[in-house]
């Protein structure tokens, strides 16, 4: 489940009509998400920030902890906090800048798998109902059981569906993306709304909305040059 949760998470913005990059990067917008679990409901706010020319993101969490994240393309994470001067590494793949939903759309100039083929999904089948595209592909070994297969749907040609099925055959995940706008040349969702099936009749419901996107000259570039102090305690997971 960690993974599915995980993989979800960094297709938090995955789609995208290829942009001109040299003539918008930098990126940034503002992030505000939503999460409902078992009658509570978390806010959570930052601010983003995406090179592709530099193919990494930072995004700086205001509330309720305030924290900074680095992310670039090879999936490795550094969580800076500074009221402790402490900074927490990981890597993943699927934390990549290169799979992160936004980064891709901004970037990337194929949107017809949403990334699901550079992180090892191999393509099963496709058919089409009006004008919807579904996809169906296979996971690759690394995933199972937790992922088998992923369903896509793109309606005229834009993503606007993501599922991720288990042994069962069942859904652990899907993800809606909608409110899309076009920004730069490129087509983007502001809204991506998510469904993690965690345990059986237990859910989380998460609602990502991006607004104030800004590019070029616009962006305040102090957070992308932002440095992590070098006597900060490092601490590895």
């Amino acid at each position: 489940m960690k993974k599915v949760i995980l993989l979800a998470a960094t297709s938090i913005f995955v789609l995208a009509v290829k942009l001109a990059v040299a003539q918008n990067d930098p990126i940034s917008a503002n992030l505000t998400i939503q999460k409902a679990h078992k009658g509570k409901l978390v806010n959570v706010k930052a601010n983003v920030y995406f090179s592709t020319a530099e193919r990494r993101m930072v995004a700086c969490y205001t509330y309720p902890n305030n924290f900074y994240m680095f992310v670039n393309e090879k999936g490795e994470v550094k969580a800076y906090y500074p009221e402790t001067n402490q900074v927490i590494l990981n890597q993943n793949d699927f934390f990549s800048a290169n799979t992160d939903v936004f980064y891709f759309f901004m970037s990337q100039g194929s949107t017809s798998d949403v990334g699901l083929k550079s992180v090892g999904f191999d393509l099963i089948s496709s058919r089409f109902e009006g004008n919807l595209t579904i996809t169906r592909w296979k996971a690759p070994v690394n995933l199972q059981p937790q992922i088998v297969e992923a369903e896509l749907v793109l309606e005229n040609y834009v993503p606007v569906y993501l599922a991720y099925y288990n042994e069962k055959n069942e859904i652990s995940n899907k993800t809606f993306y909608s409110n899309f706008k076009t920004i730069g040349g490129a087509i983007v969702p502001t809204r991506v709304t998510e469904f993690a099936y965690v345990a059986k009749n237990d859910s989380i419901i998460s609602r990502k909305d991006y607004t104030n996107i800004v590019m070029g000259n616009q962006v305040n570039r102090s957070f992308l040059d932002f440095k992590i102090p070098t006597n900060a305690k490092v601490v590895k997971k």
